[in-house]
């Protein structure tokens, strides 16, 4: 979130460097007998992923979620159809809310205000937001706030504060609602509509404690359109298998055949350095979306100019000024890189940033 004093700097938009600036890098000349390319960094090789059940088919350009212990997106808050933005403050754990102008700049002016709807949420290890409550049998288009606890007791157990109906500041959400329980730190949690119902599922990669998931299987828990507590969700089924490496999973339709992909983060075979990638469920294919990602220590995925393509927003944990938000605005098309060593799916910034200081947040999503 921004305090009274990180608000004037984020309204101090400037030239961002970019995270794929590291993944089309400058190159010098080969040695000489070298093959072209043969100095730069080399991808990941991806690890066997096994399909078992593929997500349902829609409009291409599906935009999913993410948030603090994995994958997050944005959502709409104050019921405009403009996707916000979702933040813990790192101080004093306050939740607020960046609601979207309405006009996509490339500045901070996307983003010019802030609005806190609660307070306490330091003791959350992971935070969302997605359609889980609703009316009549149909899911509202607002946004309720997922979380999972971190301390005590109750460690583990997933909540729901549903949206109020009205973007009133802390009148926004209402009490917490226990949905489930046995939710372990290591996990990857995103929220995604896995089979286009409207109602938004969770998907899990579970951590590997105990040797219990080396096969880094993610499952999904289907809404089951009535919320309803610990029955709001249905058990967890398997949907794919070979993210044990995974940093990060997402889901979104980057591929644009209207069909949801996994969008993962992986250690690349250079220490340190993170890849950004895209797996394709009906093809069963993945395909790299670039290096460098390791100068970002936040994913957001949205669709900040409206175009039903799926944006993606990444902080930098430095540069001048720091911790700027930059937007990586989908090209519209799909034709990666073999490589990943330049921009095709991701466009270049080009100076776009929606501002400094983003470090006061350690949830954005």
């Amino acid at each position: 979130m921004i305090t009274a004093v990180s608000a004037t700097a984020l309204a101090a938009s400037t030239v961002a460097l970019s995270p794929s600036a590291v993944a089309a890098p400058a190159t010098t000349a080969p040695a000489p007998g070298a093959k072209p390319g043969a100095d730069l960094p080399k991808p990941p090789p991806q690890t066997k992923r096994t399909v078992h059940q593929k997500p349902a088919k829609r409009s291409p350009g599906d935009v999913g979620t993410r948030s603090a212990g994995s994958g997050g997106s944005s959502g709409d808050f104050n019921g405009d159809g403009w996707p916000d933005i979702l933040a813990r403050t790192a101080s004093n754990g306050e939740l607020k809310v960046y609601p979207h102008s309405g006009t996509y700049t490339g500045a901070a002016s996307t983003y010019p205000s802030v609005v806190t709807i609660n307070g306490g949420w330091g003791a959350m290890r992971w935070i969302g937001r997605g359609r889980m409550a609703g009316a009549g049998g149909q899911p509202r288009a607002l946004s309720d706030v997922i979380a999972i606890e971190d301390t005590g007791p109750t460690a583990g157990n997933m909540y729901v504060h549903v949206h109020s109906g009205t973007f009133n500041g802390t009148s926004t959400l209402n009490a917490k609602v226990l949905i489930s329980t046995g939710w372990t730190p290591g996990d990857l949690v995103f929220v995604h509509d896995w089979n286009n119902d409207g109602w938004d599922d969770i998907l899990r990669r579970p951590a590997n404690i105990n040797n219990s998931n080396p096969n880094g299987n993610t499952y999904v828990y289907l809404h089951s359109k009535v919320f309803n507590g610990t029955q709001t969700l249905q058990p967890g089924q398997l949907v794919i298998d070979g993210g044990a490496f995974d940093i990060e999973q997402n889901a979104a339709d980057m591929t644009g055949d209207g069909s949801p992909d996994l969008v993962f983060l992986q250690q690349g075979t250079t220490p340190g350095e993170q890849w950004l990638s895209v797996y394709d469920f009906q093809t069963s294919q993945a395909y790299t979306l670039g290096n460098g990602w390791q100068v970002t220590d936040a994913l957001v995925i949205s669709d900040v100019n409206k175009d039903t393509k799926p944006d993606v927003l990444a902080r930098w944990n430095g540069g001048t000024p720091p911790y700027q938000l930059i937007p990586y605005i989908h090209s519209g098309s799909f034709v990666p890189d073999p490589m990943g060593r330049a921009f095709g799916v991701l466009k270049a910034p080009n100076g776009a940033n929606f501002g400094w200081g983003w470090n006061v947040n350690n949830v954005i999503t």
